[in-house]
């Protein structure tokens, strides 16, 4: 499932990466919105709630399109440690994600 790309975004300015703001790294943004459109993947999975501000997808378990490609936000694995209980839908959301690449 990851033989095109990861992109883990590090260079985040906000104080708090849980409730960041599109606008908090744009020139991050740009970047990977250009990596994103270079490698061309046919769905993104946007995992935290910064990545899911990134794409601007309005939701977890939503589907959006970002970059030209689809995406889909769930669940950063931090926020799995922390509540357990949600692992099933992250996973519900990964083998979506699996469908819709299949």
């Amino acid at each position: 499932m990851l033989d095109r790309m990861l992109v883990h975004v590090l260079a985040m300015e906000a104080t708090d990466v849980w409730t960041v703001a599109p606008v908090a790294c744009p020139t991050c943004a740009a970047l990977v919105r250009g990596q994103v459109e270079a490698v061309a993947p046919r769905a993104i999975l946007a995992l935290g709630p910064a990545a899911q501000a990134l794409t601007g997808v309005s939701g977890r378990g939503v589907w959006g399109r970002w970059a030209g490609a689809e995406a889909l936000a769930t669940f950063h694995p931090d926020e799995l440690l922390r509540a357990p209980d949600d692992k099933r839908h992250a996973f519900a959301h990964l083998k979506e994600v699996a469908r819709r690449v299949t």
